[in-house]
């Protein structure tokens, strides 16, 4: 039996192809509406994370953008002023979690928020206090910082740090130490030893450091900076 010269079996070959042929096309516009919603999805995303900084952390924000916060330990900030800074520095690490699992787009961040790490980083106190001496406890904040360092300011530092029972002693940016060395419970007087020889041999060289400080339990004993 035919039907426009076709057999049975030739409409069922006809029957076949058009059903791939519509299968084929509502697996494209499904994944054009996965495309669209996830595009939709990611926005919102930005969106929640721009409130999030804008919201809860402006006004360190501001701050710091402004001058306001100190870099004098004269003016040393107060308690619960370190502690919206920690929170702050906190949101960046999350998203350096979110970059690392490629969650968040990390040519998008920098140019969104590159300029907010800017702010920190320049400030020669919050370098000293977090991200020297305290490196340790701020890992995630500081591989943040190695992504974006080509846009940072490249300030550099001597400290020689006693806090307790133990000292270090470390040069160089915010991202990065040159000197890195660590003194054990009798080891004070060397410490001091060796930041006043780095201090001779590097403050008098242009660009090797713009600060530097020895400090003792949380007290600093001499401060430098350049003129």
């Amino acid at each position: 039996m035919t039907f426009l010269g076709l057999g049975l079996g030739d409409w069922a070959n006809v029957s076949t192809i058009l059903g791939v042929i519509v299968g084929g096309l509502a697996l494209v516009y499904s994944a054009y509406q996965l495309r669209i919603s996830s595009r939709v999805s990611q926005a919102q995303f930005w969106l929640d994370l721009r409130e999030m900084f804008a919201d809860k952390h402006q006004e360190i924000h501001l701050k710091l953008r402004n001058g306001l916060w100190s870099n004098d330990d004269a003016r040393f900030p107060a308690e619960p002023e370190w502690a919206s800074l920690e929170a702050y520095m906190g949101l960046f690490e999350h998203c350096e979690k979110m970059l690392e699992q490629k969650l968040l787009d990390a040519p998008t961040f920098e140019s969104i928020y590159g300029y907010r790490l800017e702010r920190i980083v320049e400030n020669p106190l919050i370098v000293r206090e977090k991200l020297v001496g305290r490196r340790w406890g701020w890992g995630d904040f500081i591989r943040l910082l190695e992504r974006v360092d080509n846009r940072l300011p490249q300030t550099r530092y001597l400290i020689g740090f006693w806090e307790g029972n133990q000292g270090i002693l470390w040069h160089g940016t915010a991202v990065r130490a040159q000197i890195h060395e660590k003194f054990g419970p009798d080891g004070r007087p060397e410490l001091e030893r060796q930041y006043r020889a780095a201090f001779a041999q590097l403050k008098d060289r242009p660009g090797e450091i713009q600060y530097a400080w020895l400090r003792s339990n949380g007290h600093t004993i001499e401060s430098w900076r350049e003129a």
